[in-house]
């Protein structure tokens, strides 16, 4: 399933979800005897607010991060040893520069969804979130893995 079919199916979901929370609130906004209610038992707020941070934590914050990798795009270009990345979503723009020397190699990974098998080649990071995808396909052959190794002056390296 793809990311923005998930986040299609997610949103409706959490909202339907918090939707009772939003009409007890609103109720104990305009409400002065279900204030009183809740003032009386404080218990109950407690269990309603511990409800809510749930419900946040299991749906809102995955959703968030989700949305974030749907709607972020990357541009990557790799000239002169370096690899320049620029991120463009929702918070804006984000660009960094790497020499290719500050990567531990090429590795070929595996994805694999409904829609079938395909090869990633990552240029490896220490920081994670500096690796890079250069190439991904059906299907890589190993003297195309080759190719851009000698050309990047990087090893192979395994895959994790």
């Amino acid at each position: 399933m793809g990311r923005p079919l998930l986040l299609a199916l997610l949103v409706p979901a959490t909202l339907a979800l918090l939707w009772p929370f939003w009409l007890l609130a609103s109720h104990l906004a305009s409400d002065p005897a279900a204030r009183a209610i809740v003032a009386d038992r404080p218990m109950i707020a407690l269990q309603l607010g511990f409800g809510l941070l749930v419900l946040l934590a299991v749906f809102a914050v995955p959703l968030a991060a989700l949305a974030r990798g749907v709607l972020q795009k990357r541009h990557v270009t790799i000239d002169g040893g370096f690899v320049h990345v620029t991120a463009t979503g929702l918070a804006g723009s984000n660009s960094w520069v790497e020499p290719i020397s500050a990567y531990r190699g090429l590795a070929r990974r595996v994805r694999s969804s409904l829609s079938g098998v395909s090869q990633e080649l990552v240029l490896v990071h220490p920081r994670r979130s500096r690796s890079v995808v250069v190439r991904s396909a059906p299907q890589i052959s190993q003297e195309q893995v080759d190719f851009l190794a000698h050309s990047l002056k990087l090893a192979e390296i395994p895959s994790r």
